[in-house]
């Protein structure tokens, strides 16, 4: 009989796989001859890198907003409200990502789709990793976050480093601040969570 753990592992090797190939299509194309400095990107290359981020973009959306939604049920106001204004900040991208597209005359990938359901099936994974009752459940959350985030701002720096096209530099500058603020502050929650639980073990 299939139990719960394993459940959750096939449909987190499902979400990251998923995630893997998505990465590949669109944000291998644009990198996969970086080497740090500004690079000639085709038009090709410009729409593949928006529509990657338009995608992890609203992956965070949902994650985030689903993230507020279990903190509100777990009586977390201060986590539910944190979670919340981050989904708006990235709401935020996900149209500014959409209007650059619309500016270059171009329409948003099929695969922009898949965003809010990868972040559907984080929510549950992140959700479902405290079945031992080991209480770590928010540090994994937080975890998570400040991976996510502090890949954003990778991103973003390497597309504002390889374009010279000013309308998208400000746009992906503007976002890397965003992606580090949300970093920033979600490793700071981590490293008061961990004080506190070796508070607790004493």
């Amino acid at each position: 009989m299939i139990n719960r753990r394993t459940i959750i592992a096939a449909g987190s090797l499902g979400a990251l796989g998923l995630a893997a190939y998505v990465s590949y299509r669109a944000y291998g194309s644009l990198y996969k001859n970086f080497g740090g400095r500004p690079a000639t990107l085709t038009r090709r290359n410009v729409l593949d890198f928006l529509n990657y981020a338009h995608v992890l973009e609203a992956e965070q959306v949902r994650l985030y907003g689903e993230q507020s939604r279990a903190a509100e049920e777990a009586g977390d106001e201060h986590f539910a409200a944190a979670m919340r204004r981050a989904r708006d900040v990235e709401q935020e991208h996900v149209v500014k990502i959409e209007d650059q597209l619309k500016r270059l005359r171009a329409n948003p990938s099929p695969w922009t789709a898949v965003g809010p359901s990868l972040g559907s099936m984080m929510h549950g994974v992140l959700s479902s990793i405290d079945l031992a009752g080991e209480g770590k459940g928010l540090r994994s959350v937080l975890k998570t976050i400040v991976w996510i985030e502090q890949k954003a701002v990778d991103h973003y720096l390497r597309a504002f480093r390889q374009t010279q096209d000013e309308s998208l530099r400000k746009m992906y500058m503007e976002n890397l601040v965003d992606e580090e603020f949300h970093a920033s502050w979600a490793q700071e929650m981590l490293e008061q969570e961990v004080e506190r639980e070796e508070g607790d073990s004493f």
